[in-house]
């Protein structure tokens, strides 16, 4: 599959069980410790625009975590604790895996294989990370804010493939066990980005979310209630107003 002109290599383990490393040198990412110092929040589904994909020809930037090829093999060329430079928007790099798919988009390009493949990985990576299985937590290329890209296109089955990942997760989601810090939620974008701006400023790690037509401003996601109200107590004393959901 992808990059099989790469030397493979063994002094990093692969964050997915079956996935080849390889050595991707440190001008494609960024150093973090993710999710601990940044919650990884979102799935973004990309095609190499190529038969194969050589990552090792990739110059500084454009590489993402992972490859899938048409016979549904996975590669990973950065852990996911790294920010790689994959969605062309720096916050989403931040909260995001990157998973590349072989070929152009094309109809004949999903092969089952592949789908299953992908499917799979990303069913694995959202039951780590508590991400939800939705199409606002599992997106394109080209649904990234500010994104120039096309990519997966309109060949891409969504619906199938949405359906593969909540089955290789044994028909569930983990929404139901991440809890969430929201410090507001607004009827448009703009009021919503004014807020992340002013937590920002104070210093939090804050984003918007778009749920049943509102702009939601949260700042946190975590596995354990009793952080998630730690974080409620700090932000209110640092004068915003702040509730958990979820759960």
């Amino acid at each position: 599959m992808a990059g099989k002109q790469v030397r493979a290599q063994a002094s990093w383990k692969a964050d997915y069980p079956g996935a080849v490393v390889y050595d991707i040198p440190s001008s494609a990412w960024t150093y973090a410790n993710r999710p601990h110092d940044l919650a990884i929040t979102y799935v973004v589904i990309h095609y190499t625009q190529g038969e194969s994909f050589h990552p090792i020809s990739f110059g500084p930037g454009g590489l993402a975590h992972y490859g899938v090829g048409d016979d549904g093999s996975v590669d990973q060329y950065i852990q996911e604790r790294y920010i790689a430079w994959h969605a062309g928007n720096w916050y989403y790099n931040q909260h995001s895996v990157g998973v590349e798919h072989t070929g152009y988009g094309r109809p004949q390009d999903w092969t089952e294989a592949k789908l299953r493949g992908s499917a799979k990985l990303v069913a694995n990576i959202c039951e780590r990370y508590r991400i939800p299985i939705d199409r606002s937590h599992i997106i394109g290329h080209s649904e990234v804010p500010d994104a120039d890209h096309t990519d997966p296109g309109p060949n891409f089955p969504w619906l199938k493939y949405m359906r593969l990942v909540r089955n290789y997760l044994g028909g569930g989601s983990p929404t139901s066990r991440l809890y969430r810090v929201q410090c507001g939620a607004f009827g448009n974008k703009q009021n919503a980005e004014k807020l992340v701006a002013k937590l920002k400023s104070a210093g939090y790690d804050a984003y918007v979310m778009e749920a049943d037509g509102l702009w939601r401003v949260q700042t946190g996601a975590f596995t354990e209630r009793k952080n998630a109200e730690n974080m409620v107590a700090k932000l209110k004393k640092a004068g915003f107003d702040a509730i958990v959901v979820g759960g």
